[in-house]
């Protein structure tokens, strides 16, 4: 069950990159917030998109080469989808690293699945997989595009409802009551 509620997706990926600055800075990684359409709110759990975007962003640093760079940019697009309707919210993180074979592409997003064969010691395989499953219940998307030696760029694409400002103001004072 989604606890859905508005929020700003600057806040999540900005509050994200917080978290993962100290694992980038031991690999002398620099993480980029390209914002092309500041202030978008969307309307989905906040818990389970801010699981996805970490658990991109910490791939993308794991993967990463030291002294490298991984970008995270929030934009619009079109639905490509018979079930997209209307804009969508999309969210990419990349990096410049070590890349994924073609023949994982096709099967990443599968239950333990790693891509590469050593990386079974860090983990179950279940990461990519969970983050296809949020971004699915949200009706949305999840891809990925990568060159062996060159990097990935992982997407998802969200419903962009952005409430009418009137409410969005209302629900901000809403719970400015509540926490206090």
């Amino acid at each position: 069950e989604l606890n859905s509620l508005y929020f700003n997706v600057d806040d999540l990926i900005v509050s994200s990159i917080s978290e993962y600055e100290h694992l980038a800075k031991e690999k002398d990684i620099t993480i980029t917030y390209l914002n092309i359409e500041p202030g978008i709110l969307v309307y989905a759990d906040r818990v389970r998109i801010k699981r996805v975007i970490k658990q991109l962003l910490h791939n993308a640093i794991k993967f990463s080469h030291p002294h490298s760079s991984v970008v995270m940019k929030v934009s619009t697009m079109v639905g490509t989808r018979a079930t997209d309707k209307g804009e969508l919210l999309k969210v990419s993180i990349g990096d410049t690293g070590i890349g994924i074979i073609q023949e994982k592409l096709k099967t990443i997003f599968n239950k333990q699945t790693f891509a590469r064969e050593d990386d079974k010691t860090l983990g179950l395989g279940m990461g990519l997989y969970i983050c296809k499953e949020i971004c699915l219940l949200h009706s949305g998307n999840i891809w990925v595009e990568s060159q062996r030696g060159k990097g990935t760029s992982f997407h998802f694409t969200l419903p962009n409802i952005t409430m009418p400002e009137h409410e969005a103001e209302a629900e901000v004072k809403d719970k400015e009551k509540k926490s206090a």
